[in-house]
């Protein structure tokens, strides 16, 4: 959460003003241009914060 916007899912919303989503739409884009650093160099571990997330869904229960 380096650029400070959490974005589970990007559902614009009426609470949101519209400072919030030009923030929003700045913060994916510095978050896109590092995602294709990691994807040319075919390595992301450079690029990451922190530990890899474990995935949530699961074949079976």
């Amino acid at each position: 959460m380096t650029g400070g916007v959490l974005g589970p899912s990007f559902v614009v919303s009426a609470a949101l003003t519209p400072e919030d989503v030009d923030r929003t739409v700045d913060v994916v884009a510095q978050a896109c241009a590092v995602y294709r650093k990691a994807l040319d160099a075919g390595d992301p571990s450079e690029w990451m914060g922190g530990r890899p997330v474990q995935p949530v869904f699961r074949r079976y229960a």
